[in-house]
């Protein structure tokens, strides 16, 4: 799963697709409910993340699905970051993992609107 972001050309006075957001550690390795549907963790128990205090709690019962409930973006040493929280429906109470991304500013991307943008996109940076 990933969070899309949409870019607004204000000569079109329209949305474009911009960027998907990854849902998964820096290094790409998938996280609940994804791993589970590759075979790469079981959703009967505790998920664990090294270094994070609450684990996820066994959702085998459940159809999770990680949901964009707030988002701030702010910039340190001249580098873009995205701050999202997400919250899981139909766990009950249970919110999600906080994700921070960093804007990759190497190369382009050809938006939607036919337009280039400088950078890749965001790229996971920091769980919490």
């Amino acid at each position: 799963g990933a969070s899309t972001i949409y870019r607004y050309n204000p000569s079109l006075r329209l949305f474009y697709f911009f960027n998907a957001i990854p849902l998964g550690l820096p290094d790409g390795t998938a996280l609940p409910p994804s791993c589970a549907a590759l075979g790469l963790c079981d959703s009967t128990i505790e998920y664990t993340l090294p270094g994070l205090s609450n684990g996820v709690p066994p959702w085998a019962a459940h159809n999770p699905i990680p949901s964009a409930r707030s988002a701030k973006a702010f910039v340190v040493d001249d580098l873009l970051y995205l701050a999202i929280a997400y919250w899981w429906d139909e766990m009950g109470e249970y919110t999600w993992f906080s994700y921070i991304y960093r804007w990759q500013p190497y190369g382009t991307v050809l938006v939607g609107d036919g337009t280039l943008s400088s950078g890749i996109g965001f790229e996971t940076f920091q769980i919490v």
